[in-house]
């Protein structure tokens, strides 16, 4: 498909960063075209959200853009996600003072950026095509997390994660460009095959894969890639810590899962007997790392942004899980787990936001009588955190029992057995932030703060969605089945 004809395709795409530039022009207006600017960069997402529904189609597109990206059910569903999770990112910054102070509207401009380049990672089918479009997620990321000038934190944050990001993109980048010297093509879809034909020795193919696993691997924080989390979710904007800890790695996902199946499906790659089987051992190997060392270190942490930045490392592994299941029968269980993970961890940070704006600091300690200071923030904080451990009945066991059943199924129990003993270690430091809000006493220097409206409503969205698909979760695991099924082409 020619690119005119592929316009059409691409318009929430075109809203987001047209929109993007329409925000900025509102940051340079008055005060009071600002406040309107805040509306607008809100109904930008749900805008685009409206096209994405109005030409959803079940016929893949295969061509768009000369075959570079590939618009089909599955990239449909997930950019509909992220929109979702940008509208909820941007409602979440209104009423953060600090975003305002420093410019509100520049911030939101980012995230609309980010959501732009998400999109285009879910459609890539093109290796040149995957690396620009995680760079333009990547560098507005940059700037977002290094929002405050006058905070060492966030400056600390920004720079870990430039520096970071710089080298595992320049390591991303030269896997890539190895695959395209031994398949001579750049189709993502048509590389095996390329390299089937061809005379690719085993080292070399192996050594290309590793760099880019090394560049998927920062994007969702696998071990032992996590390095930069912990800082920079502790300096950066909270409201943008919610939407960091999920969009960008739902999108890295994404397009890793692409990457691997379209590699080491059964018949993918003949000439290399074995690597297949290598590699899902390899993924259970590293999902095993991830979430042991990412529940073992948030044990000693006292920083709450810090402890569910550790929490967050620990629960890609856990989605790891259903990469690593041999022929990629645990997708529909990683699509329906990211889903999952999604709800709870973005309510939990956004909860955490609000009580940051509220007593000014991060420390476990200042949780002490929130649950009576303030009954609904409390309580909701309980659910998210008991949502992230995986009792029933919060849509948190579900995506546990769903990822656990399908591993054994697929001849994966000593993982599950890892993943069960991880969950109970996680048990741990979540009820000791619950036995702060209920058991560490009234803390009546902090007056207890109203919840504005919006955050409110966002919250306790958020929370009645841990409960409803806690008790009602069969159509959602469907649709991730019904998406593995499409991802897989059968």
């Amino acid at each position: 498909m020619d690119a005119k004809e592929s316009l059409i395709w691409v318009f929430p795409e075109i809203i987001l960063a047209v929109g993007a530039l329409i925000v900025l022009c509102f940051a340079l207006a008055s005060d009071r075209a600002k406040k309107l600017g805040f509306g607008v960069a809100a109904i930008i997402p749900l805008a685009a959200l409206l096209v994405l529904v109005a030409r959803f189609t079940l016929e893949p597109v295969r061509d768009v853009f000369y075959g570079s990206l590939m618009l089909d059910p599955f990239s449909q569903v997930i950019s509909g996600f992220f929109l979702v999770v940008g509208f909820v990112a941007v409602i979440a910054s209104i009423n953060d003072a600090g975003i305002q102070k420093v410019g509100g509207l520049e911030y939101a401009a980012f995230i609309l950026c980010i959501l732009c380049g998400m999109l285009l990672v879910s459609k890539a089918s093109n290796l040149l095509m995957i690396y620009l479009a995680l760079e333009m997620v990547s560098v507005p990321s940059y700037l977002a997390v290094a929002f405050f000038p006058a905070s060492k934190e966030s400056q600390e944050g920004g720079l870990k994660y430039v520096l970071f990001g710089a080298l595992t993109s320049g390591i991303l980048l030269y896997g890539l460009s190895l695959l395209y010297g031994f398949g001579g093509t750049l189709e993502l879809y048509e590389l095996p095959r390329a390299l089937a034909s061809r005379e690719v020795p085993l080292v070399g193919f192996v050594a290309a894969m590793a760099l880019v696993m090394v560049g998927f691997g920062f994007k969702i924080t696998m071990f032992p890639f996590h390095a930069w989390a912990p800082d920079v979710y502790q300096g950066a904007p909270t409201a943008f810590t919610a939407f960091l800890s999920v969009g960008p790695k739902v999108a890295g996902f994404a397009v890793f899962t692409r990457v691997a199946l379209s590699f080491f499906s059964p018949d993918a790659l003949p000439q290399f007997p074995g690597v297949n089987q290598g590699f899902y051992s390899l993924v259970a190997l590293l999902s095993a790392a991830t979430m042991t060392y990412g529940n073992f270190a948030a044990l000693s942490q006292d920083n709450i942004k810090r402890m569910l930045a550790y929490s967050s490392i620990a629960h890609a592994g856990y989605a790891l899980i259903g990469l690593a299941i041999p022929g990629g029968r645990g997708i529909g269980v990683l699509l329906y787990y990211l889903f999952v993970y999604a709800i709870m961890n973005m309510g939990a940070f956004l909860t955490v936001a609000f009580v940051s704006r509220t007593r000014k600091r991060e420390t476990l300690s200042d949780y002490d009588g929130l649950g009576y200071d303030m009954p609904y923030v409390g309580m909701l904080l309980t659910l998210f955190l008991f949502s992230l451990t995986g009792i029933p009945p919060t849509v948190g066991f579900v995506g546990k029992f769903a990822l656990f059943s399908r591993a054994i199924e697929g001849g994966l129990l000593w993982l599950v057995l890892i993943a069960a003993l991880n969950t109970v270690v996680s048990l741990y430091y979540y009820v000791k932030v619950i036995k702060a809000l209920y058991l560490g006493g009234s803390r009546a220097l902090f007056p207890a703060e109203s919840l504005p409206i919006v955050q409110s409503c966002t919250l306790g969205a958020l929370g009645a969605l841990t409960l409803f698909f806690g008790l009602f979760w069969d159509p959602m695991l469907r649709l991730g089945d019904l998406g593995a099924k499409i991802v897989l082409g059968v």
